[in-house]
């Protein structure tokens, strides 16, 4: 064998790597070059153009939903067949339809979809006769309002005579025909406006502990229509047709209904001799008749 002729050079090594390889039970080596490398920058170029096409594809349909969006926005927000031509009222009972869009301010003609709801249901509660109010579209160009108004509760007296409702916001200062309602007196003298909360703890007690005793049948034929604010806690109710006055202490509120109860067990003497029940005392109950002040024979009550 011609040794010279079967040597490999080295250069021909230069760039090749060996891989064994097994073959009919002999091991052979195989040999790799560097072309391989000209096939993978081949597929990085594919993926490369591949994920730029995509981007510009999304690019592109983004501009296209934006351009629609934008003219679809232009249309329905400025085309006159969405204006408001037909607005209702619904829960109004004292107040009449025109005095609730005279509040809620201009939305005739309007368009329904640049319209602020919230804000214009914020606007019509701020009304001293409305207690909530909700707003609903209907397309292509009506508009549906639907309140719910305050329920007068009772009247007090202040500057003047004003009623409220059973959260102490100021109504009117009107009387309201056909409307019974008691009345609070004995408050300081002030000014309020229609709108205006005045409500504390005071007249909270007073007008529940008022309601209270005319569901009893004793104020059935004579109930209670007027409630007086007095000094020290003590609070006065005064029925409408005898004018009977009952005394209450409201730091003692329990006590002075559970005197009341012992009174009714005990009470002979007719209703109509009775001037006053002074149920303010911790121990006692004090009854005046129209002649004399009497104690009941069991003073001592707890």
């Amino acid at each position: 064998m011609d040794f010279a002729s079967s040597r490999i050079h080295n250069s021909d090594w230069k760039g090749r790597r060996i891989i064994p390889r097994k073959k009919q039970g002999k091991i052979q080596y195989r040999s790799t070059s560097n072309k391989r490398r000209g096939i993978n920058s081949s597929g990085r170029f594919t993926r490369v153009i591949r994920f730029a096409a995509d981007v510009i594809a999304k690019v592109a349909l983004m501009a296209a939903f934006s351009y629609v969006a934008y003219h679809g926005y232009s249309f329905l927000t400025m085309s006159p067949q969405f204006n408001i031509n037909n607005v209702s009222i619904q829960g109004n009972q004292r107040l009449d339809e025109q005095e609730v869009l005279e509040w809620a301010g201009p939305v005739q003609k309007e368009n329904i979809f640049r319209i602020d709801m919230a804000a214009l249901a914020d606007r019509l509660i701020k009304h001293p006769w409305i207690f909530s109010a909700s707003i609903e579209r209907t397309l292509p160009d009506k508009l549906r309002i639907s309140i719910r108004e305050r329920t007068p509760y009772a009247k007090i007296k202040l500057d003047r005579t004003y009623i409220l409702d059973n959260h102490g916001v100021i109504l009117t200062s009107s009387e309201l025909p056909g409307a019974d309602l008691p009345l609070i007196i004995g408050m300081a003298s002030k000014s309020v406006e229609p709108g205006d909360n005045i409500l504390n703890d005071t007249i909270i007690q007073g007008l529940h502990s008022m309601y209270y005793l005319n569901r009893m049948s004793f104020f059935q034929d004579d109930p209670i229509d007027t409630f007086q604010i007095m000094e020290y806690n003590r609070v006065a109710f005064t029925t409408r047709n005898l004018g009977m006055r009952i005394y209450f202490d409201l730091e003692t509120l329990s006590e002075s209904f559970q005197n009341f109860l012992v009174f009714l067990d005990v009470q002979q003497e007719s209703v109509a001799d009775i001037e006053s029940i002074d149920l303010s005392f911790k121990d006692r109950i004090v009854v005046k008749s129209l002649e004399t002040l009497t104690e009941p024979a069991s003073s001592n009550v707890l």
